[in-house]
């Protein structure tokens, strides 16, 4: 008798002092919610790690942990969690369910008071990012320490497609991804107008070509350059469980001869550089050659991805998507394309989709309303380092732009080499849980 005595005890401390499992996944992901009532805090766990968080701090576990749940699961997820938080002392007993639509009103309405309503559903990340494409790896650092020659090779000759800066926000919800980003592309080629030159010189002599350049007064060379400025707002919906996707894109575009924000960066750096480092650093006076053109664009995506391969730590997948793109501009801006790409990620314990090591090919073809075609090749690797809250990141991309202003420009290029010149993309940023 005293021994079923000492074992009721024992089990009314562990109930009163112990854990209770509050949630747990039915999925690969194994992960378990699990309330220690002597310390007041929930433990979330998975295969390959342990995070606390104080019940009365419940929002933020939600907020937090809620994108690495299965979307499938999300609902019943976070209805656990709340009517755990908020219950009082004689509800001993809490039903957990994974399907939406079995959820009673008294869960729906708890859930919505703590978490406010969006119809997008609630934020679970916010990325910031920046990067720089140009034509010389590392804008032209290989050829100044000697590892590359001007022209050869990997090395661009900072004409053609050459300068690129891109910087963007994209906010994802549990429902879809919201991203505004400014990019700016400069593009220039030697003019073969003579009427500001007061000098000409050979400006480079590489495999036995020859590139000829008109100087003013200043001694800088005449070129025709285009800058092209974007501003876009861009929001992609998942559907199907993330197969697929829909994506619509507003843009404001200014095509420019004489200004823009990649033209000004890169007018700034060779100046910078000729006065500090190299008096003989190439410096550009950018003509009037074009009228300025501004207008609205809108794109529209449709795609899907499948996965390949999926384990523990790593996965593969590959997407296909078609895009349609309306300029009021000129047919010249307007056309239509198809992308295919394929991405492997490598991650002991994601904590965002940039976490761990990443590789992606892809190839984009384009067919523009004026008859032309155009298209964009790529290999990509990053890799991302994660902390308590945020992933940082850096990502290194090598790229072929086989279109439209590519080939107007790189003229220089295709009559030295026969081809355009590969451009380098460096990028880095931060993907922060909230």
């Amino acid at each position: 008798m005293s021994y079923i005595f000492c074992l009721f005890i024992l089990i009314l401390s562990l109930k009163t002092h112990g854990f209770e499992l509050v949630w747990k996944s039915s999925s690969e992901s194994n992960v378990e919610v699990i309330y220690h009532e002597g310390m007041d805090e929930y433990e979330v766990k998975s295969h390959s790690s342990s995070v606390m968080y104080k019940r009365s701090s419940f929002k933020s576990l939600i907020d937090y942990e809620a994108g690495f749940i299965d979307k499938k699961y999300r609902n019943g997820f976070k209805n656990s969690i709340v009517l755990h938080a908020q219950k009082i002392s004689d509800i001993d007993i809490i039903e957990r369910t994974d399907d939406i639509d079995s959820l009673d009103i008294r869960q729906e309405t708890l859930l919505a008071a703590s978490r406010g309503y969006v119809p997008v559903g609630d934020i679970i990340s916010v990325k910031a990012h920046i990067e720089n494409e140009n034509d010389n790896p590392y804008n032209g650092l290989f050829g100044f320490i000697g590892l590359s020659n001007f022209g050869e090779g990997l090395e661009g000759d900072d004409r053609g497609d050459t300068f690129t800066l891109n910087g963007e926000v994209e906010v994802t919800f549990e429902n879809g991804i919201l991203t505004l980003r400014k990019n700016s592309k400069l593009y220039g080629k030697l003019s073969d107008r003579n009427d500001d030159a007061v000098s000409s010189k050979q400006i480079n002599k590489i495999k036995g070509f020859k590139a000829v350049g008109y100087l003013n007064a200043d001694g800088e060379v005449l070129l025709d350059a285009l800058t092209i400025d974007n501003i876009e707002i861009e929001f992609k919906k998942f559907f199907d469980d993330e197969r697929l996707f829909v994506k619509v894109l507003t843009r404001y575009k200014k095509m420019q001869d004489q200004n823009g924000f990649a033209l000004k960066t890169q007018e700034l750096y060779h100046k910078q550089i000729q006065k500090y480092f190299f008096d003989n650093m190439i410096t550009y006076d950018y003509q009037d050659h074009m009228e300025d053109r501004t207008g609205l664009e809108l794109q529209s995506d449709f795609g899907g991805t499948v996965n390949f391969f999926k384990s523990k730590e790593s996965k593969v997948d590959g997407s296909v998507s078609s895009s349609l793109n309306l300029s009021s501009i000129a047919s010249s801006e307007s056309y239509g394309s198809v992308t295919a790409s394929l991405e492997y990620q490598k991650a002991n314990n994601p904590r965002t989709k940039m976490s761990g090591f990443r590789a992606h090919v892809y190839h984009t073809q384009k067919f523009y309303f004026d008859g032309q075609e155009g298209s964009r090749s790529g290999l990509g690797l990053s890799y991302g380092k994660d902390f308590e809250d945020c992933t940082l990141y850096t990502n290194y991309e090598i790229q072929y732009n086989d279109d439209r202003y590519e080939n107007i420009y790189g003229v220089e290029e295709l009559q030295r080499n026969n081809r355009l010149e590969a451009n380098h993309l460096f990028g880095v940023g931060a993907d922060c849980k909230l």
